[in-house]
C-alpha cells in the first residue's frame, strides 16, 4: 500500500504536465522615445569632457576619445529602412570635447539656438562615457572552493540627455553594454592579471558603437521573446496546430470560436488563457 502511495504524486505531476506545454512568443513593445515634430532631425553634441578624468596615460586618453567617436558613429549610421529619423553631428568632435561655441554651458538658450541653427527638431547631448571592468570566477568541477580561471567583462556606460527644440528635457538616461573581454587563468584565488583600459581599445570601440545603436533603438518598436504556458488536449488540437507553427492569427480565430461553445468538455477558463497568449503574441 505504501509503495502505491509513493507513485501517486508522480502520476499527478505527469498528468498536469501532459495537459500543458510552453512556447516562446514574440512580444512587441512601442518605441521608448517618440519625436512628434515632422522634422525628425536630432543634432548631437559631445558634452563629455575627458580632461576632467585626470588620465595620465596618453594611450588611455586615446581609447576614450576613440570610444566617443564610435559612440557617435553608432548613433549616426543610417538604417536602410529608415527614411525619417536622422541623427546629425553639430561639432566635428575631433577634440576631447566640443568647441566652446557648441558647449552646453556657454550661454542660456543654447539648446534653442543649436536646434535653430541646424534646423533640428531635437538636441541630444552626450554627458558621460564610462569604461569599466567586471569579473566572474570559474571554479574547479571537483574542488568547489578552487578558482581555476576568471572571466573579465568589459562594459561601456554612456549618459544621454535629449531636449526638444524649445529646450525642454525629454529624456535623461544611461545606456550600458557589457561583453566578455578576456578569460585568464588564476594562480591563486586572490592573484590574477587585471585588464587595462589602454589595451582594450578594439573592444571599447565595438562596445561604444553598440551603445550608440542601443540608444538609437529607443526610437523604434522592439520585439522580445518570452516563455508562456498554453493548454493542450483534444479540444485544443486545431488551435494548437497554429500555435505551434507560430500562426497566431489563425490560432486566435479558432480560439474565439471556442469561446462561443456550450460544450461542457471545453474549459472556458483554459480557452481564455490560450486566447490571452495568442493576443499577447499579436500585440493585442
Amino acid at each position: 500500500m505504501k509503495k502505491f502511495l509513493v507513485y501517486i504524486p508522480v502520476a499527478i505531476v505527469f498528468i498536469i504536465s501532459s495537459c500543458s506545454s510552453i512556447i516562446q512568443i514574440p512580444v512587441k513593445y512601442p518605441p521608448e522615445l517618440t519625436i512628434t515634430n515632422e522634422n525628425k532631425t536630432i543634432v548631437i553634441i559631445n558634452d563629455f569632457d575627458i580632461s576632467k578624468l585626470n588620465l595620465q596615460n596618453p594611450k588611455e586618453i586615446e581609447v576614450y576619445i576613440s570610444g566617443v567617436k564610435n559612440l557617435i558613429n553608432g548613433l549616426t549610421d543610417s538604417i536602410s529602412e529608415d527614411d525619417k529619423l536622422k541623427f546629425t553631428v553639430c561639432d566635428t568632435l575631433t577634440k576631447i570635447k566640443a568647441d566652446s561655441i557648441f558647449s552646453t554651458d556657454t550661454f542660456p538658450g543654447y539648446k534653442e539656438f543649436i536646434c535653430r541653427e541646424n534646423s533640428a527638431s531635437n538636441l541630444l547631448t552626450i554627458n558621460n562615457l564610462e569604461i569599466f571592468f567586471d569579473q566572474e570566477d570559474n571554479y574547479d568541477d571537483l574542488e568547489e572552493d578552487k578558482v581555476t580561471s576568471r572571466d573579465h567583462y568589459l562594459g561601456i556606460r554612456a549618459g544621454f540627455e535629449l531636449y526638444s527644440s524649445n529646450g525642454k528635457l525629454i529624456d535623461n538616461s544611461n545606456v550600458e553594454v557589457l561583453k566578455l573581454h578576456k578569460t585568464r587563468m588564476v594562480l591563486t584565488k586572490w592573484i590574477t592579471i587585471d585588464p587595462s583600459v589602454k589595451k582594450a581599445g578594439e573592444n571599447v570601440d565595438l562596445l561604444s558603437y553598440a551603445v550608440g545603436r542601443k540608444y538609437r533603438g529607443k526610437f523604434y518598436p522592439s520585439t522580445d521573446f518570452v516563455t508562456r504556458q498554453y493548454y493542450k488536449g483534444k479540444v485544443f488540437r486545431e488551435s494548437n496546430k497554429f500555435i505551434e507553427k507560430g500562426d497566431w492569427g489563425n490560432a486566435r480565430i479558432v480560439l474565439l470560436k471556442m469561446t462561443e461553445s456550450t460544450n461542457p468538455k471545453i474549459s472556458q477558463e483554459k480557452v481564455a488563457h490560450n486566447l490571452s497568449v495568442a493576443n499577447e503574441a499579436l500585440g493585442y
